[in-house]
């Protein structure tokens, strides 16, 4: 039995358009891989965010051994043979595995009676006439590896004794 040629037409014609096209096709898997590249660099985000907290992390904790350190080492005061800056970098070795500490600067209270502002006018570069019994030292903590980051730390340091002129209760250091 033979179709009327409408038919045949209409049936050719939908069997045609059974099928994905090519454009389809591509555009889904452009789609896939948009989707799959995307997920990728998550990652890559997330590993690299990852490794520069734990660096910073690890500076961070190696900087308060850094700070325990500096605490055992007995206070340097100005007027001796050698200048607490030449004392402190000859005699302290800060020994911290995978980083390079140094002490870059010390600073001396100008009064012993101010109160003690990080970072204010209360501290001079030169020693004062008399050591006020507090000394602000500054260390960089350097990576010798690429697992850190460097950090810059202020520590005060205390005399045992205070200067005559400051009052000084039992069991309280300068």
């Amino acid at each position: 039995m033979t179709r009327p040629a409408v038919a045949r037409r209409f049936l050719d014609r939908t069997r045609d358009e059974a099928g994905e096209t090519l454009i389809e096709t591509v555009m889904s898997l452009l789609l896939i891989a948009t989707v799959v590249m995307a997920v990728i660099f998550s990652l890559f985000t997330v590993m690299r965010s990852t490794r520069a907290h734990r660096k910073i992390v690890r500076s961070g904790n190696e900087s308060v051994a850094v700070a325990e350190q500096l605490h055992q080492v007995p206070y340097l005061p100005c007027g001796g043979s050698v200048t607490p800056l030449d004392g402190y970098q000859n005699d302290v070795e800060l020994n911290v595995p995978g980083f390079e500490a140094d002490i870059i600067d010390v600073r001396f209270l100008k009064d012993g009676n101010a109160s003690l502002p990080p970072g204010g006018d209360s501290f001079q570069t030169t020693c004062p006439t008399t050591d006020q019994g507090v000394q602000e030292l500054t260390v960089v903590l350097h990576p010798t590896t690429d697992t850190g980051v460097a950090q810059r730390l202020a520590f005060y340091k205390r005399a045992n004794e205070c200067p005559q002129q400051n009052q000084q209760f039992e069991g309280q250091l300068c």
